[in-house]
């Protein structure tokens, strides 16, 4: 949890020997898995609410940000009082 180890993600995203490019049972500590689209944050949100100390990361590409998904982030966060 720190510049190195976003480095480290980011240089091995989506590589044969790293991070794989979609949440899959090989990624540590992840609590998801799947490829569909936009429902990323619905996951990292349901973790919040079930522990709000969570510490959440989630990383949406333009492909996943569909109008949805996305319209319900901005009205949870409008909901959780999370600022900007």
């Amino acid at each position: 949890m720190d510049i190195n180890g976003l480095k480290n993600l980011i240089a091995g995203f989506s590589t044969p020997s790293g991070f794989p490019s979609h949440i899959n049972a090989e990624v540590p500590g992840s609590i998801h898995e799947g490829g569909e689209l936009g429902y990323a944050l619905a996951v990292a949100f349901g973790a919040v609410m079930d522990k709000p100390d969570l510490i959440v990361l989630v990383v949406v590409g333009d492909g996943e940000c569909e109008t949805g998904p996305t319209a319900a982030y901005v009205r949870f966060c409008t909901f959780m009082q999370v600022p900007s």
